[in-house]
């Protein structure tokens, strides 16, 4: 357990459905497996635009999920690799938004992503990865199921793991033409990636370096950070580069669980305006289960700017994956970056094989990046978690937040407080 109140989902094959080579539906020496999750959730948030004299920051709704994976596995170890979400808003359908009449007829309920479709094949003594992918790595805190269009090539060499490979971020083939000429003006938006990993007794090393090439051309408008996720944002500079380095430690001492990340980012592309500082932060969390109870502790801080991925919530307030979130880690919550350091603590009670209760608490300081006040301020947080296992992959969860801010930056904040309340179950399959 890495300082986890399970709010998010992930498709699983343990009790996957696989159609054998030579049945109706598959050609021979091949196998499909499926399959997939769901989830319905009510959330409720309460002053989430900390002003009480407004009804703009209460809200109350339902929403809905189904995903499913589809692999197509044949001989020689070639596998086609899949998944789809069914609804709209990536995923989240919302019931009745917007008035809307949510029926059959209606065409954003129909909507159907494709997250991810590549092949996977060996040659020789390493692995083949092309197609479209989703980027994840380390804890989340720099970047976590990004989709990208990636060839990726694999291998492991005695105790030492390598990965290369290149994502295309944007392509610039018919766009940004030359008026008058027609002709190409800049290039498209690169990534090249290497990675490095070893086992050292119980601790898994690893090392990502990421070179960024934006050869698009400039606008007029001015430059911009970076987005979350560590891609730029959508004005793109002239010629712009930058890099990424992240290191990540994950192992165990004695009973408690020790993981660590560090990120840095450097080069125009990632340095905000008239600043070369560069945008860095890390995360580091310990935790361990002694009987009936998991306790975990961690620390994280942002500098320069950086801002965490949005799959990144180590609380309900924070990931705007999650819909309790009204910030990600390394931005206010009116909307600006700051830097910011905070630690968490937390536990969870396993009353029986069904039913488990977490508390957990957090204090964040803020600091405004780049803003002519540096305001500085403080949240302290405090969630409360209930999970009750219907089946074996059938979980209902019912969990609260309650958010107070205090200092220089939420003095124009009416309340400065907000509370959230997440009810959900979700379904494995």
């Amino acid at each position: 357990m890495v300082l986890g109140f399970a709010t998010v989902a992930f498709a699983v094959h343990d009790e996957a459905v696989i159609i054998e080579e030579g049945s109706a539906v598959a050609q021979p020496g091949t196998a499909f497996v499926f399959g997939g999750d769901a989830r319905v959730r009510g959330i409720q948030l309460n002053n989430y635009d900390l002003n009480k004299d407004t009804d703009e920051g209460d809200v109350k709704y339902w929403d809905q999920r189904a995903r499913f994976t589809i692999d197509a596995k044949t001989t020689g170890g070639v596998e086609l690799r899949t998944r789809m979400t069914l609804g709209n808003y990536g995923g989240n359908h919302v019931w009745y938004d917007e008035g809307k009449d949510n029926t059959a007829d209606n065409e954003h309920v129909k909507t159907i992503n494709w997250d991810w479709a590549y092949l996977h094949f060996p040659i020789g003594p390493v692995t083949i990865d092309v197609g479209n992918q989703r980027a994840n790595w380390g804890y989340k805190f720099f970047v976590w199921d990004a989709p990208v269009d990636r060839l990726k090539v694999s291998g492991k060499f005695g105790n030492v793991s390598v990965a290369i490979g290149t994502d295309k971020l944007a392509e610039a083939s018919g766009e940004n033409l030359e008026e008058g000429t027609g002709e190409q003006v800049g290039g498209d938006y690169d990534k090249y990636f290497a990675v490095v990993g070893t086992k050292v007794a119980d601790w898994n090393l690893k090392a990502l370096y990421a070179s960024y090439q934006d050869k698009r051309p400039a606008t007029d408008e001015t430059d911009c950070l970076d987005s979350v996720g560590g891609f730029a944002c959508e004005d793109p500079g002239a010629d712009e580069n930058g890099a990424v380095l992240d290191l990540f430690v994950d192992g165990k001492a004695g009973p408690v669980g020790v993981h660590v990340e560090y990120v840095t980012k450097s080069g125009e592309l990632f340095t905000a305006p008239n600043d070369d500082k560069s945008p860095n932060g890390a995360y580091i969390a310990v935790d361990g289960t002694f009987g009936q109870i998991s306790a975990f502790a961690a620390y994280a801080f942002t500098k320069n700017g950086y801002v965490a991925d949005n799959d990144f919530t180590p609380t309900l307030f924070y990931g705007t994956l999650q819909p309790t979130a009204v910030m990600n880690f390394g931005q206010d919550p009116f909307g600006g970056t700051a830097d910011t350091g905070a630690i968490v603590i937390g536990g969870f009670y396993s009353v029986n094989e069904q039913i488990t209760l977490g508390a957990r608490y957090a204090n964040a300081q803020l600091e405004e990046f780049n803003q002519a006040t540096d305001d500085k301020g403080t949240i302290s947080e405090f969630d409360l978690q209930a999970d009750y296992a219907i089946t074996k992959n059938l979980k209902y969860t019912l969990a609260y937040g309650n958010m107070k801010g205090s200092g220089d930056l939420f003095d124009a904040a009416e309340d400065p407080s907000a509370s959230c309340i997440l009810s959900m179950v979700n379904m494995k399959f």
